[in-house]
């Protein structure tokens, strides 16, 4: 913490600076520990390259399921995937909202939001009869 004695109006510059650098440091060992946190998903060389919304995407997935790519990474139990109740279920997950579709991923999954590709994948999605 820095401390400063404002007693004229002659050292309002220094001041200023004291105060601008005391804030621009403030949260440095939090942003640190994000960073580091972030190149263990993303590449530290890689990190500087992209967007904060690409890096989203790599860290939380796309924000928007993908009913293939759920389909895909899906396991039936009890069932197959041309019954009429699966078939059914797959048409009624389509016409849900994206909101609607999030919330019932976080319901089954507990998380919002899809892996990026099939291999990214911790577990399979089941559904069982």
């Amino acid at each position: 913490m820095i401390f400063f004695s404002f007693n004229s109006f002659d050292t309002r510059v220094e001041w200023a600076e004291l105060v601008e650098k005391a804030r621009m440091n403030e949260s440095r060992k939090q942003v640190e520990a994000v960073r580091k946190g972030l190149t263990l998903v993303v590449p530290e060389g890689v990190l500087n390259l992209l967007t904060w919304r690409e890096i989203e995407t790599l860290v939380c997935g796309k924000p928007i399921l993908d009913l293939d790519l759920l389909k895909q990474n899906t396991v039936y139990r009890g069932c197959s995937e041309t019954d009429a109740l699966i078939e059914f279920f797959w048409r009624a997950l389509a016409e849900f909202s994206p909101e609607e579709r999030s919330m019932y991923l976080r319901f089954v999954w507990g998380r919002s939001r899809l892996p990026l590709t099939s291999k990214d994948f911790p577990m399979k999605h089941t559904v069982e009869t």
